[in-house]
């Protein structure tokens, strides 16, 4: 069985982001920052003479978040177009769409686009914001489950 246990998301400030993912999202920060070292960077990266900061914040569910803050911060976090980002966006279940997208905003998040329902007949309310760091997330008080419902009332042809 295999199921996801942690992201690891570029940030420019390994501080500012745990501040940004334990008071929006209410999670925990479960080790302080450290530094890793050129030679782990290396190993885990492929990448040479560059350090990282890595701080880690669990959220209430139990799911991870490594935020890796190269040292010096040769790669910029903001600015690829979201067509060519590899990481396009990850979700977020929560019990208040509106209230966690204002706390998020609150933060020094970013929203856009309109939080409600996307799909006709669909209760669920999604919202979209980027981080501090242009990361984008989605907001959703649905099910994965309500999720593909929707998108298969929407595109009848994606059924499997």
């Amino acid at each position: 069985m295999a199921h996801v246990q942690h992201i690891a998301i570029r940030v420019s400030d390994v501080d500012r982001s745990t501040r940004f993912y334990v008071e929006t999202f209410g999670g925990k920060e479960v080790l302080r920052p450290y530094h890793t070292g050129v030679e782990m960077t290396e190993i885990i990266m492929g990448v040479k003479d560059t350090d990282y900061r890595i701080g880690f914040v669990e959220l209430p569910d139990g799911f991870g978040l490594e935020l890796i803050q190269f040292i010096p911060n040769r790669y910029p976090t903001i600015g690829v177009p979201q067509p060519q980002a590899s990481f396009m966006h990850f979700a977020i279940a929560v019990d208040d769409v509106a209230a966690t997208l204002a706390r998020a905003v609150d933060n020094g998040g970013e929203s856009f686009g309109d939080p409600n329902g996307w799909a006709p007949g669909d209760p669920g309310k999604y919202a979209y914001v980027k981080d501090p760091d242009g990361n984008i997330l989605e907001l959703n008080d649905t099910t994965w489950e309500r999720i593909l419902a929707s998108a298969t009332e929407l595109y009848p042809e994606a059924k499997l």
